[in-house]
């Protein structure tokens, strides 16, 4: 086909060929670039990463980010020391964001269950998760745990091709995600039966807020719990939500919860093309 560029995978080092340029993936700048021709040299891991596992050469395109919404394409010049250099060559488009942020505290489920829920809530673009300690959920993520978890929100968001990356915060109290309700412009509490469907429970909330999802224990949160959240948060920002009558697994029903109350903020961003 006239005008075609043959793409490919390289099998041993996951790059993507476009003719004869290779792209090696998207890496955290630290420091951000300052824009176009700034030469930036990565951080050791990301520099480890680059020239070691993926194998990249002078010329080899990559993509850069900075964790807080910008992104740059730029070109691997060589190193300096054990540091990759790359030269940028611009600045990408920012991609299309939910109309809010969204923070999620929840209850840590166990094992390899709560890996899984911090990964796809960061490929779906949670801003914030907040490992909550509800009262019927004491359970907490240790130090180690918590560290692993902000490695995997790292590399959920390479993979998904983001700007920004979800912040994992260490574990939270049930009084401490109280006292930080008044912060948000809509606190959304998931429960089994009672409650709202996400669209109906966002309604009116202008774009540029942020909202606040609690996803308690498969017990729910107590009552002691919720009055204290009511009370922070006041019950004009307050809302009960549902996602109907399944009883559902914390870490199924977190991302379920965060994709549909991202894709509504969507519409927000990015609002459908009239219908003729």
């Amino acid at each position: 086909m006239a005008g075609f560029e043959p793409v490919s995978v390289a099998r041993r080092t996951g790059a993507l060929t476009i003719g004869a340029m290779r792209i090696q993936g998207r890496f955290l700048a630290e420091p951000a670039p300052a824009g176009a021709g700034d030469v930036v040299a990565l951080p050791a891991k990301e520099s480890r990463h680059l020239l070691q596992s993926r194998r990249a050469a002078p010329g080899d395109r990559v993509e850069l980010f900075d964790g807080r919404g910008r992104a740059w394409r730029a070109e691997l010049v060589g190193t300096e020391g054990e540091q990759a250099l790359c030269r940028v060559l611009e600045e990408l488009p920012a991609g299309v964001a939910a109309g809010w942020r969204l923070t999620l505290a929840v209850a840590v489920p166990r094992g390899k269950r709560m890996s899984w829920l911090v990964e796809k809530c960061a490929e779906l673009g949670v801003a914030e998760l907040w490992p909550a300690q509800w009262s019927r959920s004491p359970r907490s993520g240790s130090e180690n745990a918590v560290e692993r978890w902000r490695r995997l929100a790292e590399a959920a968001a390479k993979q998904s091709r983001q700007a920004s990356l979800m912040q994992v915060a260490g574990p939270m109290a049930a009084g401490e995600i109280a006292a930080r309700a008044g912060e948000f412009g809509r606190v959304l509490v998931l429960e089994l039966r009672r409650g709202e469907p996400p669209r109906r429970a966002l309604a009116g909330l202008p774009a540029g807020e942020r909202v606040l999802a609690l996803v308690g224990p498969e017990g729910g949160l107590t009552a002691g719990d919720l009055a204290a959240i009511e009370s922070a948060a006041g019950a004009e920002r307050l809302r009960r939500l549902t996602l109907g009558t399944n009883v559902l697994r914390v870490e199924t029903a977190a991302v379920a919860l965060a994709a549909g109350l991202l894709c509504e903020g969507l519409s927000l961003a990015a609002p459908r093309p009239a219908l003729d």
